[in-house]
């Protein structure tokens, strides 16, 4: 099966306004390039993935493109998470693309080992949905193929795939996973990752 990331990022300028109250805008932009990098880096050598598909309207984020080995998509203007993703799956189902993993690239807890559990859960045909920890949004969505369903990000996320996987009449899997969960959107997620972190590190020691 031929299985392909995506990756939809926002510009630089607006990133994650939502830890405005706890972050400037510079360590915001910063913690989003850590964070993009940590995402492509663990993505770069899966060998699982044919290939990965980064979408922006930054082209800041297409320097990466070369030392990470990923496609780069431009789009001509912000229109949103769902235009974004609906693009790269228009795109990929039209190099015959079978599934698409989109992938958002806040989750500070990614890896290849999570991932390989979850594709071997995912149907051939069909939906998977990684929600984040409060069962609210969308952090991995599978869907094979790309455009099964039409994509619903923003508010309960979680919820509405999971109505429009019904109403395509398609599986559908919900993938708990404790890493997979945290993404990094409001100033209780950064505290909640700084102090799970903190605690690791005195277990460590």
């Amino acid at each position: 099966m031929k299985i392909w990331a995506v990756i939809p990022i926002k510009a630089l300028d607006k990133a994650k306004t939502r830890l405005a109250p706890v972050l400037t805008l510079e360590e915001r932009q910063k913690l989003v390039v850590q964070m993009f990098e940590h995402t492509v880096q663990e993505l770069a050598d899966w060998p699982l993935l044919e290939g990965i598909l980064v979408v922006s309207n930054d082209p800041f984020f297409e320097k990466f493109a070369k030392p990470y080995g990923f496609e780069f998509l431009l789009e001509d203007q912000p229109c949103g998470l769902n235009s974004s993703v609906t693009l790269a799956a228009k795109y990929l189902q039209s190099q015959g693309i079978q599934a698409m993993l989109v992938i958002h690239s806040d989750l500070p807890w990614i890896s290849q080992y999570e991932l390989n559990l979850l594709v071997k859960v995912a149907p051939d045909h069909g939906i998977l949905i990684a929600p984040d920890r409060h069962r609210s949004g969308t952090n991995v969505l599978w869907a094979a193929p790309p455009l099964i369903i039409p994509f619903a990000y923003g508010c309960d996320s979680f919820q509405k795939h999971q109505e429009l996987a019904q109403q395509a009449n398609c599986p559908m899997i919900i993938f708990d996973s404790d890493s997979l969960s945290l993404d990094l959107d409001l100033p209780e997620d950064l505290i909640f990752y700084q102090k799970s972190m903190s605690n690791n590190q005195k277990s460590v020691n």
